[in-house]
């Protein structure tokens, strides 16, 4: 038989989370997908990568989200990143790929998200300002969600 893929291993973590009232998944476990979301992660980056590469980063992303808030709501903590175990070191993409940072000011209500340097960021209301990494300032200004004020680091 053989083993189970990480996107199986991540969906059926997050469902083993979901049917428990206590605790399931260990913190070994956690960082195991982080460590395998970062392998996505760089492999999406790459300018070759298949765009199913790219949507699937994105996917994993709000379902390691999904699991991470799941798991804190059930400690009882608030969500803050310095409560959340560190990822692992991943490389910065290529010069002119989604480098920076960038301030905006939201526009609509968004819950907690993975954003594309694997950091928890938000819930986030109308009217919040944050800095995200400019990758994601770009999908969420696309979608009307917020609105760029300020790049830092643009070339």
């Amino acid at each position: 038989m053989s083993e189970e893929h990480p996107y199986e291993k991540l969906i059926s973590l997050w469902l083993k989370e979901l049917c428990s009232p206590e605790l399931e998944v260990s913190d070994e476990e956690v960082e195991e997908i982080r460590s395998w979301v970062a392998e996505l992660r760089e492999a999406a980056s790459r300018s070759d990568s298949p765009e199913y590469i790219k949507a699937a980063f994105s996917f994993v992303g709000e379902v390691l989200s999904h699991l991470l808030e799941v798991r804190a709501l059930k400690s009882r903590e608030t969500v803050h990143l310095e409560t959340l175990p560190s990822p692992p070191e991943i490389p910065a993409p290529p010069a002119g790929e989604g480098t920076g940072l960038s301030l905006v000011i939201f526009k609509t209500a968004l819950p907690r998200f993975v954003g594309s340097d694997l950091e928890v960021y938000g819930p986030f209301r109308g009217g919040d300002l944050a800095i995200l990494p400019r990758e994601d300032a770009e999908v969420l200004e696309a979608r009307g969600a917020v609105e760029v004020l300020e790049d830092e680091g643009s070339e």
